[in-house]
């Protein structure tokens, strides 16, 4: 199965939750490392 296969499709709740709050939560998106060396690099960028 193909990525573009695997991926579930936004319900209508989903779409409102994103417009309300600005993020959704995607499920599998990326190996936890990954998301962990983000954030970390993206903290750094934050100013104090």
């Amino acid at each position: 199965m193909d990525g573009a296969a695997s991926v579930r499709r936004m319900s209508v709740i989903d779409v409102r939750r994103f417009v309300t709050d600005g993020s959704a939560k995607v499920e599998g998106g990326a190996p936890r490392e990954v998301g962990e060396r983000a954030r970390a690099l993206l903290w750094q960028r934050v100013p104090a």
